[in-house]
């Protein structure tokens, strides 16, 4: 599922005093294997080829795309084109920004990339909870109850 908003979204950040012009690519709304064992986030194809693609020189190993999060700390992902499921995958690294930022299935993932001199072969990632996300901690206490079926006074 991909939430885009449009590709011609732009805006800055401030990077270590200079303003980076940031130019929106796409969502990817994360699933249960994006987030779970696999360590691998699938991108979809029409982005992949449209924003990573891969020449056949890389495609063997893949490539190494780093990242900047809003905080300004690097993310470094092994890309690369799964033959056996005929998938653009990033694998190395993505179970690292899972456990980071405590992402689940549902939350959304965005990628954007510098735009003019300052921007140029910049690459960006951000997340943010899938809309209506219930609180991962009152979430949690909420099915511990649920399974040791205590009554509603105890609730």
């Amino acid at each position: 599922m991909d939430l885009s908003l449009g590709s011609n979204n732009i805006e800055e950040a401030n990077t270590a005093g200079r303003s980076i012009e940031k130019e929106y690519m796409f969502d990817k709304v994360v699933t249960p294997s994006d987030v779970g064992k696999l360590n691998r986030l699938v991108i979809p194809k029409q982005h992949a080829e449209k924003y990573f693609p891969l020449h056949s020189s890389s495609n063997e190993k893949g490539l190494l795309l780093n990242f900047e999060d809003q905080n300004g700390k690097s993310w470094g992902f092994r890309y690369s084109y799964w033959n056996s499921s005929q998938s653009y995958v990033m694998t190395k690294g993505w179970s690292r920004f899972v456990k980071d930022k405590k992402l689940y299935a549902g939350d959304i993932v965005s990628f954007q990339r510098g735009v003019g001199e300052s921007g140029q072969d910049r690459l960006y990632i951000d997340w943010r909870r899938r809309p209506n996300a219930p609180d991962p901690v009152t979430f949690v206490h909420f099915q511990l109850q649920n399974q040791f079926n205590l009554p509603q006074s105890a609730r």
